[in-house]
């Protein structure tokens, strides 16, 4: 009968351990160092062009929501974790909100009532400051409501306090959050803070993230909590 050298598995398995740590600590060294270029142009992203092309040739179905965004919008389809018909998802992955701007005609045009924006975190990794941030929001809500299209912002999620630079991260993070907030109250635009949930002590909480900055299933059930009560004030029918 085969026997199990107990030592042997052992040594296996923390070369294992060993190997996942270090390719954990190489992507996030990797995203790190592709993020750091404050010159960073959104029209030169390969996932920016292939989706405004998809948005072309879909149909232009008018909708009751829209959820504009980044890859953390993007990785969810929104219609069957929240139940529903009526939301058109419009999240580009690496997108910054220069991007957001540039491309509202795409929000515009399916004539929905709400737009959900959640966006800034690739603008912080690209180094783009945050006053710039600040200046394309207010631009995507005053360009939505001449459309008579709700805007509703939600903060900006911090990263995971084991993903690269996440103090440096996290700190403007908070700052852009508190400005979000500010931005809101004066063009009375609702608010959804969402790391009221999903973090803890401005860090996004591990079990809700699969590399420290993007959400997992548990970290979209959260997220559909908050967003069912905010849908359910609009009394609309999907």
């Amino acid at each position: 009968m085969f026997k199990i050298n107990h030592k042997v598995l052992n040594i296996v398995l923390l070369i294992l351990l060993a190997i996942i740590v270090v390719r954990n600590n190489y992507l996030n060294k990797l995203g790190s160092i592709l993020f750091q270029d404050s010159t960073h142009n959104y029209k030169s992203n390969r996932e920016y062009k292939r989706q405004l092309d998809l948005y072309e040739v879909y149909s232009k179905k008018q909708c009751n929501y829209v959820m504009l965004g980044n890859s953390i919008t993007q990785y969810v389809n929104w219609n069957e974790l929240l139940n529903r018909t009526d939301i058109i998802n419009r999240g580009i992955g690496i997108d910054v909100t220069a991007g957001f701007k540039d491309r509202l005609n795409h929000v515009i045009n399916l004539k929905p009532k709400y737009c959900f924006i959640m966006g800034g975190i690739n603008d912080i990794l690209f180094n783009i400051k945050v006053d710039e941030i600040l200046a394309n929001y207010e631009d995507i809500i005053l360009t939505l409501k001449a459309e008579n299209i709700i805007p509703i912002i939600q903060s900006t999620l911090f990263v995971s306090d084991s993903y690269e630079n996440a103090n440096s991260i996290n700190n403007k993070v908070d700052s852009l959050n508190s400005r979000l907030i500010q931005l809101s109250k004066l063009h009375d635009v609702k608010y959804l803070d969402l790391n009221d949930i999903l973090s803890s002590n401005n860090n996004l909480k591990k079990s809700y993230t699969t590399d420290g900055i993007h959400l997992n299933g548990k970290g979209y059930l959260e997220w559909k909590k908050i967003l069912t009560v905010e849908m359910k004030n609009h009394q609309l029918s999907d």
